[in-house]
C-alpha cells in the first residue's frame, strides 16, 4: 500500500472511531477489518505514538535510532563551531 492509500485508510478508521465514539485502541480486530482489509491486528503496533515514531526509520525520520543519529551529527557540528560561538575567532 502506498502512503496515500495508507493515509486514506487511517482517515476512514478515525472517522469510524468518531462515529462509534471510541478510541483507536478500543476498536476490535473484527471492526478493523470492516474498515479496511489492510487493517490487520498487527497494525496496532503503529497506532500508538511510540509505534508511529518508531515506524519512521528513514533518513531524518522520528525513529529513536534516527533521532540519535541526528543528535550525534548536530553535536559534532556544535562542538566544531563552539570556539566561534564563544567569540574566539582564532
Amino acid at each position: 500500500m502506498n502512503p496515500t492509500e495508507a493515509h486514506e485508510v487511517v482517515g476512514h478508521l478515525v472517522v469510524w472511531c468518531q462515529v462509534h465514539d471510541c478510541d483507536l485502541d478500543d476498536v476490535s480486530d473484527a471492526d478493523l477489518v470492516k474498515v479496511s482489509e489492510h487493517l490487520t491486528p498487527d497494525v496496532r503496533r503503529v497506532l500508538t505514538v511510540p509505534g508511529a515514531l518508531a515506524a519512521r526509520k528513514g533518513y531524518g525520520g522520528t525513529a529513536p535510532e534516527r533521532v540519535a543519529d541526528q543528535i550525534t551529527v548536530l553535536r559534532a557540528a556544535v562542538d566544531e563551531h563552539a570556539h566561534w560561538a564563544a567569540g574566539d575567532a582564532s
